[in-house]
């Protein structure tokens, strides 16, 4: 009996990880803050929580796929397709209003 293949779609979930890495990254280095110790705390908090986050969701998106019917599993994918977007409008704010209170 051969055991059946686990079934995640690595790029989609690589690429969420590696953009919010990123941006996360992005965020975190342009806040002013004259000692490193609070952003290498805030940077390694961050990228933890990315990496939960990501394997959560792959881990609600292999279960939606095996347990539920096709559309329920693109509608989830979307979703988070959406939240990914979120997070990329949230960084752009974040940069515009940190920009309006610093200049």
């Amino acid at each position: 009996m051969e055991k059946e293949p686990l079934e995640i779609n690595y790029v989609f979930y690589l690429s969420l990880l590696a953009f919010s890495i990123f941006f996360t990254t992005l965020t975190v280095t342009s806040v002013p803050c004259s000692k490193i110790y609070p952003k290498a705390f805030f940077l390694f908090y961050s990228f933890s929580e990315i990496v939960l986050e990501v394997l959560g969701v792959a881990l609600l998106g292999w279960l939606t796929k095996k347990k539920f019917s096709k559309k329920l599993y693109y509608i989830f994918i979307g979703t988070v397709f959406l939240f990914f977007i979120r997070h990329l409008i949230d960084f752009f704010v974040f940069k515009i209003s940190h920009h309006e209170i610093v200049g």
